[in-house]
């Protein structure tokens, strides 16, 4: 079975931490909800559900975020893992701390970027400091903007035609960010066509398992295209 749909894709970290402006961050990870959605195109073969890019260097992970710290203020830095762009959105709770960003904070990195999202500054260096934060990325840039006007081509070779099992709020397994999904039935070996030209920013073909519960995430056979311009207007 071959799906072609528009999905979300998300990482979230959540992290408890003091801070002494002497002695450093101590931190912890901790429970967090799921994160907000954002939509990016997704061809998926031989699975019904979806996955990260995965790098050598990061399997699981969207961002790297990560503190500094000069004596009194504690910089936050986010680090783009993946091959193309990535929002990430910061939503944090402090005591005796200040910032002069706004949460929540959303920015939008291009692959590979590393950049200063935000400050914290204690208010009295007496007192111990306090923060928490729940961090979630997803692919794509919050700035991007759809092309409707784009027709999408069928997955397979033109000539060809196959049978669909399951369309738009499919019953079986497409609710969700799958609501837009759509499955055509065919036989294992069949070549699968991309539904639009773009860039291959992540492929995998080394699974058997598949099924629609959120256990099979991490086992879909997926290839991951980031569209050319101008069907996604926004940093690579």
């Amino acid at each position: 079975m071959v799906s072609i749909l528009l999905v979300t894709t998300s990482d979230v970290v959540c992290r408890s931490s003091e801070y002494f402006p002497s002695q450093g961050n101590r931190s912890k990870k901790i429970k967090c909800p799921a994160a907000l959605p954002w939509l990016f195109l997704f061809l998926i073969a031989s699975g019904c559900s979806t996955q990260p890019i995965q790098p050598v260097a990061a399997p699981n992970r969207f961002v790297n975020i990560f503190t500094r710290s000069d004596g009194r203020y504690l910089h936050f830095y986010a680090q783009n893992l993946q091959l193309t762009a990535i929002t990430t959105t910061f939503e944090m709770n402090f005591t005796n701390m200040s910032s002069r960003a706004h949460f929540p904070l959303t920015s939008t990195l291009a692959a590979g970027e590393t950049v200063e999202v935000f400050t914290l500054e204690p208010i009295d260096d007496q007192q111990p400091q306090h923060y928490s934060c729940i961090n979630s990325a997803i692919i794509g840039s919050v700035d991007a903007v759809h092309d409707d006007t784009c027709i999408y081509s069928l997955p397979y070779a033109p000539g060809n035609s196959f049978r669909v099992s399951q369309g738009y709020h499919g019953r079986f397994s497409h609710r969700g960010p799958d609501e837009f999904a759509i499955d055509w039935k065919m036989p294992e070996g069949t070549e699968v066509y991309a539904a639009r030209e773009g860039l291959v920013v992540k492929s995998k073909d080394d699974s058997n398992r598949g099924g629609p519960r959120p256990e099979f995430e991490s086992s879909a056979n997926c290839i991951l295209i980031r569209p050319i311009l101008p069907l996604l207007c926004g940093p690579l």
